[in-house]
């Protein structure tokens, strides 16, 4: 990145230096993965989810894939499955569809949080995602028979980045200007 760059970016997000983002930032921070020199926490999920997947593959085989499924009513007699459910996918589109969409939100809430609230936010999100799913699905379903797949999590990060950051606020204010005018 170069200084004309950040300095668009400081431009756009209105503050004077890259530091005002976040106190621990400079202009390498801004690189996904490089932010107070630790590894992206988008790539350490990424990697994670590509192992469960692989472990997935002969566990479904052998028929034990309700140890990766939040279902109703084991839902209360597999807890963990709140977690491994975040990190598991049905098939190769279901994992490559949630990648996607990972990396494109999960560098931007990088940049905003720190390794250790990012990985809680995707793991609590994806928890609370799969809860609703079953105790809320059923009112407009005919059945929910599990949940699977880091989709509900994605889209915490998908909020998290729309409302949680000065680009946002930025976009929200120009937008209540141009259409009160």
């Amino acid at each position: 990145m170069t200084g004309q760059d950040v300095q668009s970016v400081q431009t756009v997000r209105g503050v004077k230096r890259v530091g005002d983002l976040h106190p621990d930032m400079d202009a390498d921070s801004l690189v996904p993965g490089t932010a107070r020199g630790q590894r992206s926490p988008t790539v350490e999920t990424v990697i994670v989810i590509l192992g469960v997947f692989l472990i997935q593959i002969p566990l479904g085989l052998l028929g034990v894939m309700s140890l990766f499924v939040v279902a109703d009513p084991t839902f209360f007699a597999k807890p963990w499955t709140l977690l491994t459910a975040t990190y598991a996918h049905a098939g190769p589109g279901h994992l490559v569809g949630n990648l996607v969409a990972l990396f494109l939100f999960g560098f931007v809430v990088e940049r905003a949080t720190s390794r250790l609230r990012y990985h809680a936010f995707f793991i609590l999100t994806g928890a609370i995602a799969a809860v609703a799913e079953i105790t809320l699905g059923g009112l407009v379903a005919l059945e929910v028979r599990g949940v699977l797949g880091a989709s509900g999590a994605i889209f915490g990060l998908m909020g998290y980045a729309i409302a949680g950051n000065e680009l946002a606020d930025w976009l929200s204010n120009t937008l209540s200007a141009v259409t009160s005018a």
